[in-house]
């Protein structure tokens, strides 16, 4: 097997995080976390890290022909929602998108953990708010701040923004108003299975704009479309997405 290294922060919680994903049943079918840390000196405040080498997302689905990246997506995407599953049941809430890659055998494997959402363009709304309220400084939603939350978020992902579309955020996401922010964060990781959903949709929605084939399943197309619902209960569950999956 390859390895690969990369300079690291010296962060304890890192090393606890990955050692708890090595503990998790079959882990080693779905995940690639650091296998060693190495310090640069004794002074230093980043380490090497070593991990399994591993081709990145997009340079591995360009090496193959467009009618088997459409093969590839579906059951690639089908194995990352059942690693992700798995990282939700063991309170893992959160991976870099960024830091999945493909094994020789065509398996994707995910070896980006990390302990806050990054990335915004992968995080659902939900996640979304806590990003919000952390930048704007906000220790509570007044129906307001969730009015902008909600205009940020359509900005972000450049979505149009309507009257109708935020009216319908802030009527699903109303009961978090006038909550403490532990509250929403609660909340937020209550979804988590949810919130993986709507990550891995766009990143595979940002897949299919890449391949250049007429052969894209409308299926597939209208599945990610409905992961990608800024409301969590208008998004499948993962073992509907995965059922789903399997019948194309």
């Amino acid at each position: 097997m390859r390895y690969t290294k990369e300079i690291v922060p010296r962060d304890q919680r890192m090393v606890e995080l990955y050692r708890r994903i090595r503990d998790i049943p079959a882990s080693s079918l779905f995940f690639s976390p650091v296998v060693k840390l190495a310090p640069l000196d004794l002074a230093s405040s980043h380490m090497v890290a070593f991990r399994q080498d591993l081709v990145p997302f997009f340079p591995f689905f360009q090496k193959h022909h467009p009618r088997e990246q459409v093969l590839l997506a579906v059951s690639s995407l089908r194995h990352l929602l059942q690693a992700t599953e798995l990282l939700s049941r063991h309170d893992v809430h959160f991976i870099d998108y960024d830091g999945i890659g493909f094994h020789a055998n065509n398996t994707p494997y995910i070896h980006g953990f990390v302990h806050r959402p990054v990335q915004s363009v992968f995080l659902s709304f939900e996640l979304h708010l806590l990003e919000y309220a952390a930048n704007h400084h906000i220790s509570s939603f007044s129906t307001n701040n969730l009015v902008s939350a909600c205009r940020h978020y359509l900005n972000v992902n450049r979505i149009p923004v309507n009257d109708a579309v935020v009216d319908e955020c802030v009527a699903a996401f109303s009961p978090l108003v006038n909550r403490s922010l532990d509250e929403v964060e609660r909340y937020a990781l209550s979804q988590s299975k949810k919130s993986y959903v709507y990550g891995l949709g766009r990143l595979y929605s940002f897949l299919l704009a890449t391949i250049e084939t007429a052969d894209i399943p409308d299926e597939l197309v209208s599945l990610l479309n409905q992961c990608t619902e800024m409301v969590p209960d208008k998004r499948p569950s993962m073992v509907e997405a995965m059922d789903r999956l399997g019948r194309f």
